[in-house]
């Protein structure tokens, strides 16, 4: 059984990349509907959100989502 969460709650992050001295993160978080997907960039003032309510949304998103970031040079580097 799911847990309920009343407020949304940052579970974990998915993945973290980095592009020079910016670093992109991909954090999982609590939500009514399932889990939203939270995109920051270091530097981007709004992140990129999209809530998901199946696993396969969930690994279809955030994978497309750092496909997306590898394409323009962005790698998995040191924190």
């Amino acid at each position: 059984m799911r847990q309920y969460f009343d407020q949304p709650e940052l579970l974990s992050p998915a993945w973290r990349l980095t592009k020079g001295s910016r670093t992109a993160t991909c954090q999982v978080w609590s939500h009514q509907f399932g889990f939203e997907l939270r995109l920051l960039v270091s530097g981007d003032d709004l992140p990129r959100t999209q809530v998901v309510c199946s696993q396969e949304d969930f690994i279809r998103v955030q994978e497309k989502w750092r496909g997306a970031l590898e394409a323009k040079g962005w790698t998995h580097g040191a924190r």
